[in-house]
């Protein structure tokens, strides 16, 4: 009886040995692609429309109204004054027309934060400056803000010139009087050739989107709103704790609207 259960135990131990011989290589394993017999078969089906992959049309697109690739690198900043209560942890928030960056966090960075960070993205028609505010970042409370500055950029870098130099930064020690900023900048125009590549396929992948591209295109572009030192005068008499410079960045986004100004102070002073 005994042998009888060994021998039925063994045959067992065997059969299980035998089914884990036969799992598949690729058992567990996601596969790399789907195949496909209309398309390469390292394309996934679903991402594509009308034949043509999604990432083709995705890695050539480019806004409408573009001027150009601007490149920033936003390398070090010399504060005047380290607001942390123990240790100050800057980072820096860039604003390039109505789209916002920010960099890593520069942990204990003091007075003299180094980020080293490279910042890529569409320079818009009509936009001549951009907007940077430096912060602290903090951890039981909001982040302050500490530096701003509004720096036109230099228009030696739309002659292919790369320019490495220092600008003022703004904030409780008065204008210009917080420290300065690090930046690099420079800039390259669109190849002609990729926006007739970006066309054709964006005609072929959806009809109605190149419509509408092409319709914004033709719009009538809006030049930059002048703004009035008077209109910032009397909104930052209803303000005196926000910075002029400040206001008048809020008056460009809304195209000189004072109402909407007022109420986007509102808004971020309750914050």
């Amino acid at each position: 009886m005994a042998d009888e259960k060994a021998n039925l135990k063994a045959r067992i131990l065997l059969d299980e040995a035998s089914c884990l011989t036969e799992i598949p290589d690729d058992f567990l394993r996601l596969p790399a692609s789907i195949p496909s017999s209309s398309q390469d078969p390292g394309v996934d089906p679903r991402m594509v429309l009308n034949g043509i992959p999604y990432h083709a049309v995705r890695q050539v697109y480019i806004p409408p109204n573009t001027r150009g690739r601007l490149q920033i690198k936003l390398t070090s900043a010399r504060l005047t004054k380290n607001y942390g209560f123990v240790r100050m942890d800057p980072y820096v928030r860039v604003r390039v027309g109505n789209v916002v960056y920010e960099t890593p966090t520069n942990t204990n960075g003091g007075k003299n934060p180094q980020w080293n960070c490279n910042l890529e993205t569409y320079l818009p028609v009509n936009v001549e400056s951009i907007y940077l505010q430096i912060f602290d970042e903090r951890s039981f409370t909001d982040d302050e803000c500490i530096a701003w500055s509004r720096i036109t950029l230099p228009l030696a870098i739309f002659n292919g010139e790369a320019i490495d130099e220092w600008y003022p930064l703004s904030g409780r020690q008065g204008e210009a009087q917080e420290g300065v900023i690090n930046l690099i900048m420079s800039f390259r125009e669109i190849d002609p050739a990729t926006l007739q590549r970006q066309q054709e396929l964006v005609d072929q992948v959806d009809p109605e989107l190149a419509a509408a591209i092409e319709a914004s295109k033709q719009e009538i572009q809006q030049g930059p709103v002048e703004i009035k030192d008077e209109d910032v005068s009397e909104i930052a008499a209803m303000f005196p704790n926000v910075d002029a410079d400040v206001i008048k960045a809020i008056l460009e986004d809304k195209r000189g609207n004072k109402e909407a100004t007022v109420t986007a102070l509102i808004e971020l002073s309750s914050e």
